[in-house]
């Protein structure tokens, strides 16, 4: 109850410490996190990851459906600030029951790009837009209508200016499964690591899309 006011209602950083884990004898481990997320919402970065492309704003979106009224529906953005990506930018928009296919995506691309502006100084030299929720039966209407709104926000601000732009459809739900197998014997299939990138043989080749091992997982393939 009390971080849904202080985040929801009243938009406040907050940080909520159970007693029995501070009393614990052996807790530096759990003090130094506590720590590191006090320092992340009074601004600070705990960590970062080293892009070499500078003047360049990563942004994120999806749609969450509330299931149990069948009523609500939002559609989240949030958008890179600065060169270190440790700065971001947020917005919330509503929308009807139902609707997937964002049609607020212009408007909140064009309050990024202007806070980013307005944080800057300058607009981004690229602009790479991670996109979730799709199907494959909306990846068109998403090419025609949503790609379209962000280069008519883009040319409203940037005018007669080039910049790189990159719209990325992200699938996380999908059945193939990738396994390695060094010792070419059944028994030794694993994980592959992560950052293995697949964009050929079993892609689409009428797309540039590729599959991602993002991350090390420890159970499961």
């Amino acid at each position: 109850m009390i971080k849904r006011m202080l985040c929801v209602t009243r938009a406040v950083p907050s940080q909520v410490v159970l007693l029995k884990n501070i009393n614990k004898v052996n807790n530096m481990s759990i003090c130094t996190k506590i720590a590191i997320q006090i320092n992340c919402k009074l601004g600070g970065a705990p960590w970062r990851v080293v892009i070499p492309e500078p003047n360049m704003m990563i942004v994120g979106f999806d749609v969450f459906h509330d299931t149990k009224s069948g009523k609500k529906s939002y559609g989240a953005l949030i958008a890179t600030m600065n060169d270190s990506h440790t700065s971001f930018f947020s917005c919330v928009d509503k929308h009807e029951s139902g609707q997937e296919l964002s049609t607020h995506f212009g408007t909140g691309i064009h309050k990024a790009l202007t806070k980013y502006r307005e944080k800057n100084h300058k607009l981004p030299n690229t602009i790479v837009i991670y996109r979730d929720g799709v199907g494959d039966g909306h990846i068109s209407y998403v090419h025609k209508v949503e790609v379209d709104m962000v280069k008519k926000t883009c040319k409203e601000l940037y005018g007669d200016r080039k910049f790189g732009l990159a719209f990325i459809i992200v699938k996380k739900r999908i059945s193939a499964r990738f396994f390695l197998n060094t010792e070419k014997k059944k028994e030794h299939y694993q994980n592959p690591p992560p950052g293995t990138v697949v964009d050929s043989s079993i892609t689409d080749p009428t797309m540039y899309d590729f599959y991602l091992v993002s991350q090390h997982v420890t159970m499961g393939q």
